[in-house]
């Protein structure tokens, strides 16, 4: 079973001045999307950034199998949702009950992406200072600042990181040797779990 990151952004079927659980089909929406942790498909998801678009954390045997999967929400025939991404993520970081832990606690979503001294003929690991940036991360882990992270693909990377607010964020993670150099914040975005997986389930 592998991982993904699904964004989900609204369609041409979306009405702005609505909030979504005032949208036509909610119900039907809130069902299929239910069913789906149920089944362990979706392990977490909610709104992100500006409230503009939906991330969820999922679980399938592949990006075929999770799209057909996401393509029979009651939703898409009316172009309430769109599924814009399901990119792979490989675990490095963090524990899923931790997620379950941090339930009303405040979540972002930290995206990646090389920074001027990423070398693009080298490994993520083989990287000048890796052993001091993953060091940093781990410890972060350990302070339950992070709750969940590894790379999407051979450059980028995301983790969920539990702080109270986008600044506080960037103050901690500027410690990190990688920080502008290596590695780049590409962006920093509020995150809201609705759905949830129960631990052990």
């Amino acid at each position: 079973m592998a991982r993904f990151v699904v964004t989900v952004r609204p369609g041409s079927g979306w009405d702005p001045a609505k909030s979504s659980r005032d949208q036509a089909g909610w119900d039907h929406h809130a069902a299929f999307m239910d069913a789906l942790v149920d089944e362990r498909v979706i392990a977490f998801g909610g709104p992100a950034g500006e409230g503009d678009k939906f991330v969820l954390i999922a679980d399938a045997p592949d990006q075929a199998t999770l799209q057909a999967r996401l393509a029979l929400d009651p939703w898409a025939p009316a172009d309430l949702l769109r599924t814009v991404a399901i990119e792979p993520w490989t675990m490095w970081l963090g524990e899923d009950e931790r997620i379950d832990g941090a339930r009303g606690r405040p979540l972002h979503l930290v995206a990646y992406r090389p920074g001027p001294r990423w070398d693009p003929t080298k490994s993520r690991r083989d990287q000048l200072g890796w052993d001091a940036h993953a060091a940093f991360m781990d410890a972060l882990v350990v302070q339950r600042v992070i709750v969940l992270g590894g790379p999407l693909d051979e450059r980028r990377a995301l983790a969920v990181v539990q702080l109270d607010d986008p600044p506080a964020v960037r103050r901690h993670l500027s410690a990190d040797p990688w920080y502008d150099d290596v590695l780049a914040i590409e962006c920093i975005e509020p995150w809201t779990v609705w759905l949830a997986r129960p631990s052990g389930g």
